[in-house]
């Protein structure tokens, strides 16, 4: 476990990035040219996370560890989403239907698992902040009222969507209620556009997900787990065996890895006398 922590200090929690949480591609408004922002490689991440899990014999009954591990899991995951973006967006231009398809259901099966294995700690679940808004109620009309409130807070941010996304959040029931449908949407949107050699109508898409998503999302009155479900370590052992063989893919942060080494040797090759 203190080899895990000590990779992380090195990469994942040594940046000077402004706001990182306002730059996740995974929980941001979808659309076309998106990008994340990640200062590390996958294999870095994904090397933590495994280091973690060979440490669950020591440590599985612990609560702060459990917590480690979803958090770790939940980083790996939402950091490996937008490699599928990128590749079924490289599809998308090359008018390929099939890939896009494939590529938009392997993202969407991976936010799946990403709700399963928050669904373990309820650190990481929906149920208990809307139960916790719920609870401050003394009358029905009360605790409707702060119950939309506290699902539009955390996706609209606004009856409109006046400032969508604003305070998102990586939670189980989050992401299979919300975020996954509005990605499966826009995947529908640009396998039409395919289909119909048309580009993508994004104020459609918009207009589609906001009426259709999100405002439904904030009147619903749907009941969330408020207790953790599943066995968080042999749920995250599962989901690093099933994701881990796509790291290799991750062609995008090396090529931009190797762009910074070139420039910097062109550097010092330029100012050597």
């Amino acid at each position: 476990a203190s080899q895990a922590w000590a990779l992380l200090a090195k990469n994942v929690y040594n940046s000077s990035t402004t706001n990182p949480h306002q730059n996740v591609l995974l929980i941001n408004p979808p659309g076309l040219g998106m990008t994340d922002d990640r200062w590390y490689s996958l294999a870095e991440l994904f090397n933590s996370w495994k280091l973690l899990l060979n440490a669950s014999s020591d440590f599985a009954a612990v609560e702060t560890y459990k917590f480690d591990l979803v958090d770790v899991s939940r980083q790996s995951l939402v950091n490996l989403a937008p490699v599928f973006y990128d590749l079924l967006s490289t599809a998308y231009h090359d008018n390929s239907l099939y890939l896009t398809h494939q590529y938009g259901l392997m993202f969407s099966d991976l936010l799946q698992d990403l709700d399963r294995i928050l669904g373990t700690n309820e650190n990481f679940m929906l149920g208990p902040w809307l139960k916790a808004a719920k609870d401050l109620a003394t009358t029905p009309e009360e605790e409707a009222n702060y119950e939309y409130n506290a699902r539009n807070q955390i996706t609209l941010w606004g009856p409109d969507g006046q400032i969508i996304d604003y305070a998102g959040k990586q939670w189980s029931g989050l992401m299979s209620d919300y975020y996954a449908p509005r990605w499966s949407l826009l995947f529908k949107y640009l396998e039409k556009s395919i289909v119909d050699g048309t580009p993508l109508d994004q104020n459609a898409y918009h207009a589609d997900y906001l009426e259709n998503i999100g405002k439904p999302f904030c009147t619903s009155r749907k009941l969330y787990p408020i207790m953790a479900q599943g066995d968080t370590v042999k749920i995250a052992a599962e989901l690093y065996d099933k994701w881990s063989v796509y790291v290799t893919l991750d062609t995008k942060f090396m090529e931009k890895k190797l762009s910074k080494i070139q420039l910097k040797t062109k550097t010092i090759r330029k100012n050597i006398p």
